[in-house]
């Protein structure tokens, strides 16, 4: 099995609930063995947030929260929260906003990605149903540490930092058992071995914390094109579908597909890239044309994305 956790709960609300009713209706679309194992990211300003700023923030109703919660559960697949940032202090945890969240969707089925133990530990005591997720931010090059992170049981999975992604030397010695664990984030825009990327990472938590208020930049950030562009798509720590086909021989299942904040339209062609057979690709974008904010919609933008009330899944090509 081939496990796709792909980005944005709200921010991509519309087009994942289109793609996931073409699963649920339309297997024969897909490649075999292709499902997605949770969608990952976060309601904006959530100041626990992690790994990317948007430009522009649309704040969400607690009603909208429930209604989006309760739409994916149709679909069986679990939110992923991203609690990844690097520079939360105690006084943090208390944010309201946050709590809400973790309140509404506090079950056995819902995860969260974590970087810092003083949110791990807090997340353990407060919401002991969530599964916890070790982040590739994190930034764990060292193989012995590593190991130490997949043999721990109190994670449900471990991303591995994407600089690893192609070191054979680790990928084969990781004993078979823990395979099942290890997440691979395949379509990363930085460019590998990024210098930049933990000071970057802080930066961002910095930038969640303030609201934005306060701009915090990276100046010698080297972030490259979309992650559709032939510049990056399979190439560096990236993976082709020849690459995950490998992978999953070798025991390997969960893939991680990174885009909160990219437009719609670059996030469908990454899952018709790695999850559907080109003979529908032309089909299902032209279907995807005629519904509002599946492919038109910028997370980025000062423009509200209309939020449907209908679900997609009921709609037939």
């Amino acid at each position: 099995m081939k496990c796709f956790n792909i980005p944005g709960p709200q921010t991509h609300f519309d087009l994942n609930v289109f793609f996931l009713g073409l699963m649920e209706q339309y297997p024969q679309y897909f490649y075999p063995d292709v499902k997605v194992s949770s969608i990952f990211g976060n309601f904006q300003y959530c100041i626990w947030d992690g790994g990317r700023n948007f430009a522009h923030y649309n704040q969400v109703t607690e009603e909208r929260m429930i209604e989006i919660k309760d739409t994916y559960a149709h679909f069986q697949v679990p939110i992923r929260f991203v609690f990844t940032n690097p520079v939360i202090e105690k006084k943090h945890l208390y944010d309201r906003f946050g709590n809400l969240c973790l309140e509404i969707f506090h079950d056995e089925k819902n995860e969260i990605v974590v970087n810092s133990p003083l949110m791990e530990d807090y997340l353990r005591e407060n919401y002991p149903k969530y599964k916890i997720i070790s982040s590739t931010t994190k930034r764990i090059t060292n193989k012995d540490k590593f190991m130490e992170e997949l043999a721990n049981p109190n994670y449900y999975q471990v991303c591995l930092d994407y600089d690893l992604n192609k070191n054979m030397e680790l990928i084969n010695s990781v004993p078979q058992e823990l395979r099942p664990k290890v997440e691979f984030l395949i379509n990363a825009i930085c460019p590998p071995h990024c210098p930049q990327r933990k000071e970057h990472y802080a930066l961002t938590g910095k930038a969640h914390i303030s609201y934005l208020k306060d701009k915090y930049t990276n100046d010698k950030c080297g972030i490259r094109e979309s992650s559709i562009h032939p510049k990056v798509l399979g190439k560096g720590n990236n993976f082709t579908l020849e690459d995950i086909d490998n992978y999953s021989k070798l025991g390997y299942k969960y893939f991680k597909l990174e885009g909160r904040t990219l437009h719609s339209y670059d996030v469908l062609a990454m899952y018709l890239y790695y999850m559907v057979k080109p003979e529908w690709h032309y089909d299902i974008i032209g279907t995807a044309l005629l519904l509002d904010g599946v492919i038109i919609n910028s997370p980025n933008s000062e423009y509200k994305y209309q939020l449907i009330k209908e679900p997609f899944y009921n709609i037939a090509l």
